[in-house]
C-alpha cells in the first residue's frame, strides 16, 4: 500500500542535564520514507546525532507531507501549514545505521516517535484508490442503508446551527420515525463522529433515527461557540437545541410525539430544560446523571468548579438568570410534561445523585410522568463492566420504546 512521505524539520534545540547526547528519534519507519532537515533546510543524517547539537536536546520538530515528485525541502504549500508535534528526548550513543533497535531500552514503557508514527502511516496513503482495511473489531449491528447528513437548523438570532441526522431511508417522503435527539452544549465540549455500537444496535438497526446537534456552548467552531453559551448565555444552547427539534419535526422525518432528547451530566441540564421550557416539542425525555438544581449545585461535590461555566448562584445578580434555566426550579403544577426518565449513580462524584433524586421526587408529586434509575457504582460513567453498562442502556432504549415507539 502506498504511504504518505513526511519531512520533519528540527525547530528547536534545547541544553540538557547531565544525561550525554540526544538522538532526535525521528527515522525511516519505511526505507526512504522520511526526510529530516535543520530549520535552513539542510539535509541530515537520520541515524546521526545531529549535526553542531551534540551537546543539545531536540525538543520540538514540525511535519508536513512530501507531495508527489517533491524529494527535498522546499516552501510550504498555502493549504499545508506544518504542525508542531513533541518529540521525546533520548540519549544515545553513536550507533550504526543498522543498529537502531538498543535505542528504544531507554524508554520501554513509552513507544517512541518511530513506533507511533508507524502506526499512523499504516493508515494513510497517498489518496490515489482506496484504503486498505488492515484490522476491525467485530461490527455491533448491520449497517446495511444506514446513512448519515448533516442539516442545519436556524436559531432564534438567526445563526445556523448543524446537526447529523443519521439512519435508514432519510429522503424526503418517508413517515415520520422515533427519533433520538442528542446534545451536550457545554464546556467547550464538540461531539465528534464515533461508532455507536448500542445505538446502532438497539435504535438504528430498527429503522428508528438518531440526531447530534452541534449546539452553542460546545467546541465544535472554537472558543467562540463555547462563549456564545455561558454563564448569562447559558440557555442559548438550549434555544439552540430547541430550533434543532423544531426543524426535526418541521422536516417530515420525525413528529414532537415521536421525538426523544437524551442528553447526561451537563447535558442533563440541557434536556431539564427541554422538558420545563419545551415540553411541546418532545415525546419522552432520557435525562442521565444530571445537574439540575442550580440553586445548590457549587455546594455539591465538584459543583463550585463550573461557576466559569455558569454562575455563582451566592451572587444575586447572577442567580438572576441561573434560575431561568434551573430545571428543578422551573417545575410548576398544571403543565403538560412528557414522560421522563431520569437516571443517576450514587458513586457518582462529580454531579451530585442529589439533582436527579430530587426532581424526580418533585415530578412525581405533582403527579406527573417520571420514571427512576439509581445504580450502585460505576461514577458519573457508570462505566462498571459490559453487564451493568448494557443493563442501563437497555432500560433507557425499552423507555422510549414504550413512550415515542407506540
Amino acid at each position: 500500500m502506498p504511504l504518505r512521505l513526511w519531512e520533519y524539520t528540527v525547530h528547536d534545540f534545547r541544553a540538557f542535564d547531565n544525561y550525554g547526547p540526544y538522538l532526535l528519534a525521528v527515522y525511516s519507519f519505511r526505507d526512504r520514507c522520511t526526510r529530516v532537515t535543520d530549520q535552513s533546510g539542510n539535509m541530515l543524517n537520520r541515524h546521526a546525532i545531529v549535526g553542531e547539537q551534540r551537546d543539545k536536546a531536540v525538543t520540538h520538530l514540525s511535519r508536513r507531507p512530501l507531495f508527489p515528485g517533491e524529494t527535498s525541502s522546499g516552501n510550504y504549500p498555502a493549504e499545508s501549514s506544518p504542525d508542531v508535534m513533541s518529540v521525546q528526548r533520548r540519549p544515545c550513543v553513536r550507533y550504526k545505521d543498522e543498529a537502531l533497535t538498543p535505542l528504544l531500552r531507554y524508554v520501554p514503557a513509552v513507544p517512541s516517535l518511530a513506533q507511533c508514527a508507524e502506526r499512523i502511516y499504516a493508515a494513510l496513503w497517498n489518496g490515489q484508490g482506496v484504503p486498505e482495511p488492515l484490522k476491525s473489531s467485530p461490527p455491533n449491528f448491520d449497517p446495511e442503508g444506514i446513512e448519515v447528513q448533516q442539516r442545519h437548523a436556524v436559531a432564534a438570532d438567526g445563526t445556523r446551527i448543524p446537526y447529523f441526522l443519521i439512519g435508514k431511508n432519510l429522503s424526503a417522503g418517508a413517515p415520520p420515525r422515533p427519533t433520538i435527539l442528542y446534545g451536550y452544549g457545554g464546556f467547550e465540549i464538540s461531539l465528534t463522529p464515533a461508532y455507536m455500537g448500542i445505538a446502532g444496535k438497539l435504535w438504528l438497526e430498527q429503522g428508528h433515527l438518531y440526531a447530534i446537534a452541534n449546539i452553542r456552548g460546545g467546541g465544535e467552531f472554537g472558543p467562540a461557540w463555547h462563549l456564545a453559551s455561558r454563564k448569562i448565555t447559558k440557555h442559548v444552547a438550549h434555544d439552540d437545541f430547541a430550533a434543532v427539534a423544531r426543524d426535526l419535526a418541521a422536516s417530515g422525518i420525525t413528529t414532537a410525539q415521536k421525538l426523544a432528547c437524551h442528553g447526561g451530566s451537563n447535558g442533563g441540564l440541557l434536556v431539564g430544560n427541554m422538558l420545563t421550557r419545551y415540553p411541546e416539542l418532545f415525546g419522552a425525555i432520557w435525562c442521565s446523571v444530571p445537574l439540575l438544581d442550580m440553586a445548590r449545585y457549587t455546594k455539591l461535590l465538584a459543583g463550585a468548579s463550573w461557576i466559569a461555566e455558569y454562575g455563582d448562584p451566592e451572587i444575586p445578580d447572577e442567580w438572576a438568570y441561573l434560575q431561568k434555566y434551573s430545571p428543578y426550579h422551573l417545575i410548576a403544577p398544571g403543565k403538560t410534561y412528557p414522560p421522563s426518565f431520569i437516571t443517576t449513580n450514587r458513586t457518582d462524584d462529580r454531579v451530585h445523585p442529589g439533582h436527579a433524586r430530587k426532581m424526580a421526587a418533585k415530578l412525581e408529586e405533582l403527579g406527573y410522568p417520571v420514571w427512576f434509575n439509581e445504580t450502585v457504582a460505576g461514577g458519573h460513567s457508570g462505566a462498571v463492566d459490559n453487564t451493568k453498562q448494557a443493563q442501563s442502556q437497555a432500560l433507557g432504549f425499552a423507555f422510549l420504546r414504550r413512550t415515542i415507539c407506540r
